[in-house]
């Protein structure tokens, strides 16, 4: 599907029909670096800066001429006028709002109202939510509910909880694995001394030398798996609860609402508030114009909690605040 950026493209990045240098016959390549999670398995891609990527002449494979390349690039440099740079600044939650029907991104449609980019971009064949939401209706929607729910002390107490309680559940399971290994590797220590005692004495037999390398080899064996499950007990911690966490985060909330009209002090706290969500959902509950509107934060919990005395991050899993049609707000579902 064609979009704006399949055009236009972008200039960090060298993309798009109006920006391929290929089509002026210049291959660009080493533009991209491209790393493995090693946790997800999932790719990351991060551009290189502009500096490190080559070009390698291929005029063949031109089919554009410079002084029209020259033009248009003059164009887009020349095209940014002061008001489209205004739209441009992030607002509050740039980059986390998704259409809750197809995952796409919720962007600006125009100074105040945001659309389904996916559905304006690519039409309704690929998403149905031609729905158009307010922008400040969002923010204070998913400020209340960060307030009132997602920083409330019983949500915190909560996640606490539930991951004590999954953790001592996992450090059983440990216990029980563990004990066969040890017990193994105790009878092959005793049985291996005594083949050792054997062949200094000279009584040892032939079959118990030659049985002597595989019990030692499966000793160092299990001696390496008891090792990696030392090594995995010493990286668990326990979690424990801060009582003014919550307390913290939800004043730096209170002081955002309030200072919201201040452009300055919103940039000053916004990346507190950002740290605070991961993703926001926005679904319409039907296709009519002015339909209610759900919306489902998506938040880290787990920033509240660590073990040291200042509040700090700690990885971990979301809870999920649904700040539905009406402003009322349901309860939170939190996962470990």
């Amino acid at each position: 599907y064609w979009n704006g950026s399949t055009i236009s493209g972008s200039a960090a990045r060298g993309n798009g029909i109006l920006r391929t240098e290929l089509y002026i016959g210049v291959k660009v390549w080493n533009r991209m670096d491209v790393r493995k999670d090693p946790r997800t398995g999932s790719r990351l891609p991060k551009l290189k800066p502009q500096a490190e990527w080559r070009r390698t002449p291929v005029p063949q494979l031109a089919f554009i001429d410079q002084a029209t390349w020259a033009a248009v690039h003059a164009r887009l440099s020349s095209g940014q006028s002061p008001a489209a740079q205004v739209r441009r600044q992030p607002h509050l939650f740039s980059g986390l709002l998704k259409c809750g029907r197809c995952g796409g991104s919720y962007t600006v449609y125009n100074r105040d109202r945001l659309a389904c980019a996916t559905s304006r971009e690519k039409g309704p064949s690929v998403c149905s939510n031609r729905r158009l939401v307010k922008r400040t209706d969002i923010e204070a929607r998913v400020l209340v509910g960060l307030q009132t729910r997602l920083l409330a002390p019983e949500a915190v107490s909560t996640y606490v909880r539930l991951y004590h309680e999954a953790r001592k559940r996992i450090e059983a399971e440990a216990r029980t694995n563990r004990a066969p290994l040890e017990k193994r590797h105790g009878e092959l220590s005793r049985q291996i001394d005594r083949i050792i005692d054997a062949v200094c004495d000279g009584t040892a037999t032939t079959a118990m030398k030659s049985r002597l390398q595989g019990m030692e080899d499966e000793r160092d064996a299990l001696t390496a798996q008891l090792a990696s499950l030392d090594q995995q007990d010493k990286g668990r911690h326990t979690v424990r609860l801060h009582p003014s966490a919550a307390k913290v985060y939800a004043e730096n909330v209170r002081r955002l609402q309030e200072g919201l009209s201040d452009a300055t002090a919103s940039r000053e706290a916004m990346d507190v508030i950002r740290s605070l969500v991961q993703r926001i959902d926005i679904t319409p509950e039907s296709d009519s114009p002015g339909s209610p509107v759900a919306v489902d934060m998506i938040g880290d919990l787990a920033r509240f909690m660590t073990d040291e005395p200042d509040v700090g991050a700690v990885s971990g899993r979301a809870g999920r605040v649904s700040v539905v049609a009406g402003g009322g707000i349901e309860p939170p579902t939190c996962g470990l």
